[in-house]
């Protein structure tokens, strides 16, 4: 199952939670402010950034981003075996977010998730 958010998404969504600036994340990556900028924007983390400091001031678990980093994905879940299921693509922020929304056409129970910026 491929990931909706690159890795620079997650460090972005992750930084704006935890009201870090820019700056600040790229002293604690060790990397110049333009250098963090194009990690955030491409999803291509530079060979010397430091990951763990880095995490750990976003609240992100250093090792499981690092196994992000090296092409970890999830297990395909196979999606085709809900009845009903749509994407839905909102935008916002300079970046576009999926929701997800599955139902049961028979009970009509649904669920919608990852709701984007506007549920």
């Amino acid at each position: 199952m491929m990931l909706e958010d690159s890795l620079g998404d997650i460090l972005r969504k992750a930084r704006t939670s935890t009201h870090t600036s820019a700056e600040q994340a790229a002293v604690l990556a060790g990397l110049s402010a333009a250098d963090y900028a194009v990690a955030e924007d491409t999803g291509k983390l530079p060979a010397e950034m430091r990951l763990p400091e880095l995490c750990r001031h976003l609240t992100l678990h250093p090792d499981k981003f690092a196994r992000l980093a090296q092409g970890w994905l999830p297990a395909d879940v196979g999606a085709d075996r809900w009845n009903g299921f749509r994407m839905i693509t909102t935008a916002g922020d300079g970046m576009t977010v999926n929701a997800f929304l599955v139902w049961d056409p028979v009970t009509r129970d649904a669920a919608l998730f990852d709701t984007g910026f506007d549920a």
